[in-house]
Parts: C-alpha cells; structure tokens; sequence
C-alpha cells in the first residue's frame, strides 16, 4: 500500500500542475520512469524480494564482510558484499566533499579508488531498524569509522542489504558525519 501511495505521489508531482512556472517541462516521450529512481528492484507496487537476513549477527557479518573488502582493496570480494541492485554508496563531512556512487560497477571502482589512497572504514557498531523491510531488505542505522587523509572520524548513517537470493548484499548505505 505505502508503494503504492507513493508511486501516487509522484505521478501526481510530476505532472504539469506540480511543475513551477520556471521550470521547462519534459515531454512525456523524453521522461524515463520515476520508478526506476524510487527503487532498485523497479516498480514500487511489485512484491518485496524476499532476501532479508534472519539475525541480527547474520546483519553484522555482511556489514564486516564489507568493510573487509573495501579495506584489504579485495574487488573480487568488495563486488560480492554489493547487491546488484546497489542504488548508491555515499558519504559527507566538514573535511571532504559529498561523494556518491551510483550502481555496483561505479561503487567498487569509487571504494577501490579510495582503498588505494590510504582510506579505511571500521564498523564500530549498527542497530537494526527491520529484519524485513518495504523492498525485502534487511534495514539498519550505522556507525564507522574511516580514516581519511590521515583524519579518524566517526560517521552515522543508515542503510540496507539482503542477505539472501539473487540481490544479495548492500542495496543502499548513505555515510554522514554529525
């Protein structure tokens, strides 16, 4: 029901009554599908995948395996911890620039890329906020520490993973730093 809803939502945002008078509007042959935006696994109102994981320790072994891989620079391993329907990897704070990487492909190459400049990630702890989310997922809150530039800082974010079936791994994780 809540995808539906949404999906409501957004057709009614994106039609020409919710577009402001600055704005250009596209035509509708040129439009590619919200829902493709909304959600990895496609259109919201179809059925959740059901890949979640089944204990909070199952939940903590896919967030180390990653951590893991990303760290020892290990892209055979750091491509299985990423589902391939990863929407985006992604982290801010006061000393960097927000970057984003959007599908699996550019998320190795992006943490493979800062593995090599000398960044680390350590999982300092997680709170699992549904063993079964809206898509399937697993959903989780996060706490790392990376190591950039010489810098060990603490980060918050949330993100989510499946931890089973053809979706397996880390589906979305946005980084920020309080």
């Amino acid at each position: 029901m809540i995808r539906g809803l949404l999906a409501s939502v957004l057709v009614l945002a994106c039609t020409p009554s919710g577009i402001a008078h600055d704005a250009t509007a596209v035509p509708p042959s040129a439009a590619t599908p919200t829902a493709a935006v909304l959600s990895p696994l496609g259109d919201p109102a179809a059925p959740a995948e059901d890949g979640s994981c089944e204990t909070e320790e199952e939940l903590r072994a896919k967030l180390e395996s990653f951590t893991s891989a990303l760290n020892a620079g290990d892209s055979a391993a750091l491509q299985r911890s990423l589902s391939p329907v990863l929407w985006a990897v992604s982290a801010s704070a006061p000393t960097e620039p927000h970057w984003v990487a959007y599908g699996r492909a550019d998320a190795v190459q992006e943490l493979l890329r800062r593995q090599s400049a000398g960044e680390r990630w350590r999982l300092v702890g997680f709170s699992q906020t549904t063993l079964r989310g809206w898509d399937g997922a697993s959903h989780f809150g996060v706490q790392m520490e990376r190591t950039v530039a010489g810098n060990l800082l603490m980060y918050h974010g949330k993100g989510a993973l499946f931890c089973h079936g053809r979706y397996e791994g880390i589906e979305v994780l946005g980084l920020g730093y309080p």
